[in-house]
């Protein structure tokens, strides 16, 4: 089962929303939140772990496996550093950060990592952009008509049996 460990201001500085979206931190986490919820509904085993700068109301529409730790008084880096130093399975963990220190510990402690745009890009990858995509690949192939085939047979010649 999979962990998410997310740094969560780094993961909203790439979300795209407006910037005062973005400056009201309580409509930013929550849809955040949002996101990870539809996601989580595609993997139902799956943890989230929202670790925030500082103190931050927690917004109502938390549920699942979904929690929030706020810092406090200490940095969010600092917080998701100790939780990959309790974790006794690391290799369950992915740490979302676009932080390079945050990165680099991550990676050196056997976790898996993600970007914060990575992260986004796979939360937010709709199962009906798959939907499409798969449409097109099932559509059958290009098939040349009866004419074209005897037109073929005679430029290129037929072998006769």
């Amino acid at each position: 089962m999979k962990h998410y460990i997310l740094d969560t201001f780094n993961v909203i500085n790439k979300f795209n929303l407006s910037k005062s979206h973005k400056k009201d931190v309580h409509t930013a986490i929550s849809a955040l939140i949002e996101l990870i919820k539809n996601y989580q509904n595609r993997y139902s085993s799956y943890q989230f772990t929202l670790v925030c700068d500082g103190r931050t109301d927690e917004p109502i529409n938390l549920v699942g496996k979904i929690r929030i730790i706020n810092s406090g008084n200490q940095s969010a880096d600092a917080i998701i550093k100790q939780i990959i130093d309790k974790a006794s399975v690391r290799t369950n963990l992915v740490v979302v950060s676009s932080d390079l220190e945050v990165y680099s510990y991550a990676k050196a402690n056997l976790c898996s990592v993600l970007t914060a745009e990575n992260f986004l890009k796979l939360i937010d990858d709709s199962p009906q952009k798959n939907n499409k995509l798969h449409k097109t690949i099932k559509e059958k192939p290009f098939a040349p008509s009866k004419r074209e085939i005897e037109e073929y047979k005679k430029l290129f010649g037929e072998e006769n049996e």
